[in-house]
């Protein structure tokens, strides 16, 4: 790469699927919610000289994941999988955006729309 920060495309790669990340040296801090965050890194522990930093690291909620450095497109839908399949992330806003990348404005108003009829419908029915 040349002198360029290599965390700067896996950062890219994260934005286009909905995940806010920020360079912190040669790290990625992922913004789950307010104040939250998730910390990528090389993979430095246990490692032999020549693989030492080879792969990214991340651990949240007790769980961890990993993936080759030099792959930072698939490192960035590797860490979309494990933040979607945690279902303590459901109502934050990183799963909020990751869910409505790629939506239109007016697909999300529409969706934004829909929600609040069924919402309305469900508090009104007979019978709750």
């Amino acid at each position: 790469m040349g002198g360029v920060n290599p965390t700067i495309q896996p950062a890219a790669a994260s934005d286009r699927r909905g995940v806010t990340a920020t360079i912190d040296l040669d790290r990625l801090r992922v913004h789950i919610d307010t104040g939250d965050h998730m910390l990528i890194k090389p993979l430095t522990e246990g490692r032999k000289p020549g693989d030492y930093g080879r792969e990214w690291t991340w651990a949240y909620g007790g769980r961890a994941g990993t993936h080759p450095r030099d792959d930072y497109e698939r490192a960035a839908d590797a860490v979309v999988t494990f933040l979607t399949s945690d279902p303590a992330l459901d109502d934050t806003a990183r799963r909020y955006r990751v869910d409505h990348m790629g939506m239109s404005f007016e697909e999300e108003t529409n969706e934004a729309l829909a929600r609040h009829r069924e919402r309305k419908w469900r508090d009104t029915a007979p019978g709750t």
